[in-house]
């Protein structure tokens, strides 16, 4: 369709835009603002932005007055003394979601006809009234009456008093959940740590014990050692007097002398080996020794560690057991309050339920 410049002055006199249909070959419709036709694009003005079209690929555009424009030419047109025509117009309106014009035409009809169903329910379904012979809307009604605005409709003062007494209460219901909720985390922190302190407390008289007793081995231990010392000392010697008689008797069998070279053999041999048992014993004496020290000071590491972790322990068991006392002192107070809205929430709903007046 070929757009006239004289067209396009109309639409600019109208102040306010055609809503475009634009049908493409291969099905899809849009609608928008066509702003730009240079016969090869069309570009079209959407609500977010525009978009740019090929126009070998557009099948159709039609050209469709907005419900803001259709209802201006309606009103040129419209008998206002007409019940008929102002039903229409409003019924009209409210069809395409003109929700201000649908109103004041459905007011108008009902001044023509007050008996009028279809021109009165509409009104009521909107929640207006008539004072007088003039219809309100809710918020100049309600508020003329006294009635409170509350999450998003009008309620009767003595409504809104109880719904905000269950907000009240519920608060204070909130409140003390969340203070019996710190108490116990505080309680069972301050549990957990008297827990550990107590396990810290256990471990270290278990590793004291331990030391002590490897304490009081180690002078028998170190006396063992010297006593291997001694031993392995005189076995030193038992070898050098046997090597020393071994060599006498071997120098009479050289010169062809009676000699006892085997029995002197014999006596090397067993020192010997009395001399190597000796040296086991010391090395096994000395490493007794040495792993009593290292049992020593290991456990007294870990008795160390153990008073570090009993003296934070306890440290939190005072800090969580004075957070706990804090948590607990304001919960007596918080109780009363709770128990007072909710005698608060049931006086006001009595008094709501009593009255329950009509809009």
């Amino acid at each position: 369709m070929i757009r006239s410049f004289v067209f396009a002055a109309a639409l600019l006199s109208a102040g306010a835009a055609f809503a475009d249909l634009i049908t493409m070959k291969d099905g899809r419709v849009i609608e928008g603002d066509v702003i730009l036709d240079d016969g090869v694009h069309v570009k079209v003005k959407m609500k977010h932005g525009a978009l740019t079209l090929d126009k070998d690929k557009i099948a159709s555009i039609e050209e469709k007055l907005t419900p803001e424009q259709e209802y201006a030419e309606r009103v040129g047109k419209l008998d206002a003394s007409s019940f008929k025509a102002q039903l229409d117009l409003a019924e009209w309106a409210e069809s395409v979601k003109l929700e201000a014009e649908a109103i004041e035409h459905f007011i108008a009809a009902w001044k023509l006809d007050p008996e009028s169903a279809r021109a009165r329910l509409p009104l009521e379904r909107r929640d207006w009234h008539v004072v007088d012979g003039e219809w309100q809307d809710p918020d100049t009604y309600y508020k003329g009456r006294g009635w409170v605005r509350f999450e998003g409709r009008w309620v009767h003062p003595l409504e809104y008093g109880w719904r905000l007494s269950i907000q009240i209460r519920e608060k204070m219901e909130s409140q003390l959940a969340d203070a019996n909720a710190r108490v116990r985390r505080h309680r069972d922190a301050k549990d957990r740590a008297a827990a550990a302190a107590l396990g810290a407390e256990r471990a270290i008289a278990e590793r004291e014990r331990a030391r002590g007793d490897a304490e009081a081995a180690e002078p028998q231990a170190k006396a063992d050692a010297k006593a291997a010392e001694r031993v392995r000392t005189d076995a030193s010697r038992g070898v050098d007097r046997a090597q020393f008689l071994y060599d006498q008797e071997r120098l009479r069998q050289q010169r062809g002398e009676t000699n006892a070279l085997g029995a002197a053999d014999d006596d090397l041999r067993r020192a010997k080996r009395a001399l190597a048992a000796a040296e086991f014993d010391l090395v096994e004496a000395d490493r007794r020794v040495t792993d009593l020290e290292k049992t020593v000071a290991a456990l007294g590491a870990s008795i160390d560690a153990a008073e570090s972790v009993k003296a934070k322990a306890e440290a939190e068991v005072k800090t969580e057991a004075a957070a706990e006392s804090e948590a607990a002192a304001g919960i007596h107070e918080l109780e009363e309050q709770a128990a007072a809205a909710r005698g608060a929430e049931g006086k006001a709903k009595a008094e709501w339920e009593r009255a329950k007046p009509g809009k």
